[in-house]
């Protein structure tokens, strides 16, 4: 398959969306006129082009129209493509000519940025450049894991530390071991951070300090690894990190499985960055060098429209080709200090080759509609083992106050999942949870401090739950702590489960009129606080309901 044709299939989704609806317009337009260009700009708009880029294509449209002399309607669709090529050209080339060159990754967890670094790892030492990888995301130890896969397929040096290490340190020992090895490329990872952008911006200071202290004279490249699949999110994680780092370039990833290509366009004209890579597909070949004449040809024209396909001569290697590492004949590699660590493949033998490890597959993302630190780890340790990355929608760069008008834990469960699903265009899920305790009839959320009395005034909700059980005897405070977790996706689809915990209301001198809230529900003679994480997750209320959707996910899944 050529150049043109892995792209064009690539975007196939968004074509079909926008392309055909805008197909379908002009046909039923005979003359140019303000309708058209109103209806126009809609199907951009839907088409995750956004309001002011949307609005600016369509006022070059009309320029380009008075001075081509354009009449029809039928024959407005070239000149809609040359208005979006212009729009999206240029500085999309990469700059790597020193040796060696720096590329730096950065970007959220969960976006592609891990195995956007294996295939380019993969490419350039497949064009015979000596490439070696720094494993500077300590923040996840599944991170380094992963990318230490990439090495191995690859063929190349990865330096690694601990999990937790300084990131700035890995880049240091990262350099120190290209210099040494004199290689062409360091491709450094880095943690995909969002809840503190203070925290985000040193860190990347401090590493880009180390890079041009170490490599005052060579060419560096910041690449920011977005996930297609989130829409105008991912323009907003942009404007982020353009904040916080010097971005040379976007690699745009999961073009194939989103119908919002035309983010690409507003990422293009609203940050003034160009994009240099995008992802079509999953093969090592589908990571593709972005050409804007071919991406807006792909865009708006179907595969029949296609100009003529590379020659044999002219293809990309094949990912089998591009899995073979280079030859270093007589090479050793250089001493490194001791407390450097560096991942080496070993060499395969001439007669029969190793086949290549498969690389751990990319996380499924769920966003957590909840900045609840307790609750975030809760989940991460149930889900993360099934494959299913967990982050905060703040972290994802949905920062939005959901207000819970519900008054069930289901109603307002289901409220904060779907309205974090359609922001971001991804799962979402969400847990809401309180007390009900037995001796005053409680049903789930009758009794727990949001429901008890004034709603939203949990001072005030607390105080008249503990007033009522004032008199109730100690015998009788049975009590339950009840959760609700729903997982909202994209196609509208929804997954609840509820997990229950039971226990009892003890006794707290300190609290008021002897009682206590949360910290004192005693599961057996302990409080939940007391339980290390493993007694926790196996009887909290969360924990079984979690577990039940960690039963059900697959199925549900794989609908």
């Amino acid at each position: 398959m050529g150049i043109f044709s892995r792209i064009s299939e690539g975007l196939k989704k968004t074509r079909d969306s926008m392309s055909g609806a805008i197909d379908s317009m002009l046909k039923s337009f005979k003359k140019i006129d303000d309708e058209l260009y109103e209806e126009l700009e809609e199907i951009l708009i839907m088409s995750d082009v956004g309001v002011s880029t949307a609005e600016k294509i369509i006022e070059q449209l009309k320029q380009k129209v008075k001075e081509d002399k354009i009449t029809e309607a039928t024959a407005l669709k070239p000149a809609i493509v040359e208005v979006v090529r212009q729009m999206i050209a240029g500085g999309e080339q990469m700059h790597l000519s020193t040796k060696p060159s720096v590329i730096l990754m950065i970007g959220v967890n969960g976006a592609g940025k891990t195995t956007t670094i294996g295939k380019l790892a993969m490419k350039y030492q497949s064009e015979g450049k000596k490439v070696i990888l720094g494993a500077a995301d300590t923040f996840r130890a599944a991170a380094i894991e992963q990318l230490e896969v990439w090495a191995e397929r690859a063929g190349v040096q990865m330096i690694k530390h601990a999990e937790g290490a300084d990131p700035a340190a890995v880049v240091f020992d990262t350099i120190a071991a290209g210099k040494a090895r004199n290689d062409d490329i360091i491709i450094c990872d880095t943690a995909g951070r969002l809840q503190n952008k203070k925290n985000l911006m040193d860190e990347l200071n401090k590493i880009s300090r180390i890079i041009e202290r170490e490599l005052p004279d060579a060419d560096k490249e910041v690449l920011l690894v977005l996930d297609a699949t989130t829409g105008q999110n991912a323009v907003s994680q942009a404007k982020l990190f353009k904040e916080a780092a010097g971005i040379t370039g976007i690699v745009l990833t999961k073009l194939d499985g989103t119908a919002r290509g035309g983010v690409v366009i507003a990422i293009r004209e609203q940050l003034q960055i160009p994009v240099k890579y995008i992802g079509v597909g999953e093969g090592i070949e589908d990571l593709q060098l972005f050409d804007a004449e071919l991406f807006a040809k792909a865009l708006f024209s179907e595969l029949a429209d296609a100009p003529e396909e590379a020659t044999e001569e002219t293809e990309q290697p094949s990912e089998s080709e591009a899995a073979e590492p280079a030859q270093e004949s007589g090479e050793q590699p250089a001493q490194e200090p001791e407390a450097l660590e560096i991942s080496q493949p070993e060499p395969a033998s001439a007669a029969e080759p190793a086949p290549a490890a498969e690389p751990a597959p990319a996380p499924t993302v769920f966003a957590l509609a909840s900045a609840n630190a307790k609750k975030l780890a809760e989940m991460r340790r149930i889900l993360e083992p099934m494959g299913i990355a967990v982050q905060t929608a703040a972290e994802l760069g949905f920062t939005e106050d959901i207000e819970e008008t519900g008054t069930t834990f289901a109603e307002n469960s289901a409220l904060k999942a779907t309205t974090v699903c359609k922001a971001l265009g991804i799962p979402a899920i969400a847990d809401d949870s309180g007390l009900c305790v037995d001796a005053l009839g409680g049903a789930p959320g009758v009794y727990s401090a949001r429901y008890a009395g004034e709603h939203g005034d949990d001072t005030a909700n607390m105080n008249k739950l503990l007033d009522d059980m004032f008199d109730v005897p100690g015998r009788k405070r049975t009590a339950r702590y009840v959760s609700v977790i729903t997982l909202a996706m994209p196609d509208g689809r929804t997954l609840v489960t509820e997990g229950k915990c039971e226990g009892i209301i003890g006794q707290n001198p300190k609290g008021n009129n002897g009682f206590g809230y949360d910290p004192i529900f005693k599961v057996g003679m302990k409080t939940m606080a007391q339980l290390d994480d493993a007694k926790k997750d196996a009887i909290s209320h969360r924990g079984n309901a979690l577990r039940k959707l960690q039963a059900e996910l697959p199925a549900f899944l794989g609908k």
